[in-house]
């Protein structure tokens, strides 16, 4: 990827960014700002949130509640959503998503009805909570979040918006690679409202009605991380206090990030909840599976966190590490990655003309096809990325099938 150019606009980032969110609400008749309760997502619904006062209307704010989140991000949603002009839509319905910290409980689902009894806190209460099952008929019991959240933009952006609707986005292309990409790629890599590169379709129109639109948009994509704690500062807004307790804890503006607990990339700062709220790991640890063996191992080599990840000296190639790995793990659970690693080698035969996968050693990886490597396989394997999505695959209906009658054969151990 070719280094891109900085343009000057001229004005603070701040000014920026309120010019694009006052753009939309120009443009648009609802605007959904996606709450995570983390500092960027904080920072961006207030923008909106002050906008929509000013104009005497109001901001829908989405915020998934996991369950098992930090209470300290409870209490700060609590505070955000019930400032003036937030209409909020708090979702603590069953959600599937990963658990890359257990081989027996590779997705785990919040709010699970049949676990009631170890839940990590009571079901939310209050004005905008959908807590039941039945309040969308769209909603389909387990539904995995890459499943529930394209579903929910068509029916927000449909029925709600009536065919126009701005969903509000705090990514930031400066936090990751993969942020930056978003909003880096041309127009012809991706479709962009208007020309605004912050900007992507959320999903695809529909052919009963072509015309509708569905768009995230990212207005404070530019923003470093010091321009967001400056506007906490100057905006006198809340500030999450688990991020008080992250700096008290020694780590840098870089490694304090509200994550999905239990997630790949997540399962690193499993201590961390840990060190900072102790009563609700405690629960957690009785909740999911594998949640203390995250919290001890996460931040290893030995699960693939380090990005210099070497092939123990026990096994002479990365394919004999693979076959390794596969041959620990529970039949059904080898039994659904050996499917997607046949389709994985299948299709570079097919494409490539390879008769195997490559088996890059450390010296060669930045330089081979890594993306076609034992080398992946097993990094797939040791984060524990059920769908394989290091990998190029997605979440399937029969994925989904398949998870649901594993979750229920272990549900006891």
């Amino acid at each position: 990827m070719k280094a891109a150019k900085k343009t000057p606009l001229g004005l603070s980032v701040l000014d920026a960014a309120r010019a694009r969110v006052r753009g939309l609400f120009d443009e648009f008749d609802r605007v959904c700002v996606s709450f995570s309760g983390g500092k960027d997502s904080t920072v961006l619904l207030e923008l909106a949130r002050l906008e929509a006062v000013s104009r005497g209307r109001t901001v829908d704010v989405l915020f998934i509640d996991w369950e098992a989140q930090y209470a300290g991000t409870i209490a700060h949603v609590q505070a955000m959503l019930g400032r003036p002009g937030v209409n909020p839509i708090w979702v603590a319905l069953p959600l599937t998503t990963d658990n890359a910290s257990s081989v027996y409980e590779p997705l785990w689902t919040a709010w699970d009805p049949a676990r009631r009894d170890v839940w990590v806190r009571d079901l939310p209460t209050g004005a905008g909570v959908v807590s039941d099952p039945a309040h969308w008929d769209w909603y389909r019991t387990d539904m995995t979040f890459e499943s529930f959240l394209p579903a929910f933009s068509r029916w927000y952006g449909l029925e709600v918006a009536g065919g126009r609707a701005a969903f509000l986005v705090g990514l930031r292309a400066a936090e990751s690679l993969h942020r930056y990409a978003t909003v880096r790629k041309s127009s012809r890599d991706r479709e962009s409202y208007g020309g605004r590169a912050w900007s992507t379709r959320v999903v695809k129109p529909l052919k009963r009605d072509p015309a509708h639109e569905l768009w995230n948009f990212y207005p404070i994509y530019d923003w470093e991380v010091e321009d967001v704690w400056r506007y906490h500062r100057d905006a006198g807004i809340p500030v999450n206090r688990v991020y008080e307790m992250m700096h008290l804890a020694g780590l840098s503006l870089a490694e304090m990030r509200i994550d999905e607990p239990f997630g790949p990339e997540a399962r690193k700062n499993l201590a961390l909840i840990r060190r900072l709220e102790p009563q609700t790991w405690a629960r957690l640890v009785a909740r999911v599976q594998g949640a203390n063996f995250g919290a001890r191992r996460g931040d290893s080599e030995l699960l693939a966190a380090r990005g210099q990840f070497v092939l123990p000296p026990t096994y002479p190639t990365w394919r004999a590490y693979a076959q390794a790995i596969l041959a620990s793990l529970p039949p059904e659970l080898r039994a659904h990655y050996e499917g997607k690693i046949g389709v994985f080698l299948d299709w570079f035969k097919v494409n490539r003309g390879w008769e195997d996968l490559n088996d890059v050693s450390e010296e060669r990886y930045e330089r081979a096809g890594t993306a076609g490597s034992w080398r992946n396989v097993c990094i797939t394997l040791l984060k524990n990325d059920y769908w394989c999505q290091r990998l190029s695959f997605g979440v399937t209906k029969k994925d989904a099938a398949r998870t649901a009658a594993r979750k229920e054969k272990y549900a006891d151990l």
